[in-house]
């Protein structure tokens, strides 16, 4: 089965309370991404994956990056998904969903190295909305969150850095960045025993 936007939106009309009050606690919800894209989508008139590519992808020049919201698209240069070992062999892990805003996101090392760079450097967004990106929230008991706006604030060996994993078929990904020192590491593999 393949599942769309609007397969999510199903589940999500369903849930019949919150987990918990607004700025109570922290909770990782791909649902919130995927209705963030959906108000993105709305708001302006276009596909979540056109939006991003005219405001995003474009001006940054991540001319290899795209929101997969067609799972039957043919990508130029895709690097299939599988799983495997050599004792055993490998099989292609099928990526059956159309859905995006959580996931759904093809890019290349590249392209993430010209994301990382606008957080010094902004061309898509100013200093303004990066110093938001980069502000943890407090939550009502006074405690920061674990997230803020799309990656998660941690000390790496006494360094500030924001990072973000995500996975999908066999799909892994990993981004880390330090902004005092400026430097930021992306990881992409298409090999699902990579980690």
């Amino acid at each position: 089965d393949v599942i769309h936007n609007d397969h999510v939106f199903r589940l999500i009309k369903k849930q019949e309370e919150l987990n918990f009050k607004p700025g109570e606690e922290f909770r990782y919800s791909n649902t919130g991404h995927t209705l963030l894209a959906e108000v993105v989508s709305r708001v302006s008139g276009k596909s979540f994956a056109e939006f991003a590519k005219e405001n995003i992808f474009s001006p940054l020049g991540m001319n290899n990056s795209l929101f997969l919201d067609d799972h039957n698209m043919i990508v130029k240069n895709l690097a299939y998904s599988y799983d495997g070992a050599p004792e055993v062999g490998f099989r292609k892990s099928v990526l059956c969903i159309s859905s995006v805003g959580a996931t759904n996101l093809f890019t290349t090392a590249e392209d993430m190295a010209k994301w990382a760079m606008n957080f010094d450097n902004p061309i898509v967004g100013d200093k303004v909305l990066i110093k938001k990106l980069n502000t943890v929230p407090v939550l009502n008991n006074g405690k920061k969150s674990e997230y803020a706006l799309g990656q998660f604030p941690i000390d790496y060996k006494g360094l500030k850095a924001f990072e973000h994993s995500g996975a999908e078929a066999a799909y892994e990904s990993y981004f880390i960045r330090f902004p005092e020192q400026r430097i930021a590491v992306t990881v992409l593999s298409n090999d699902g025993s990579f980690w």
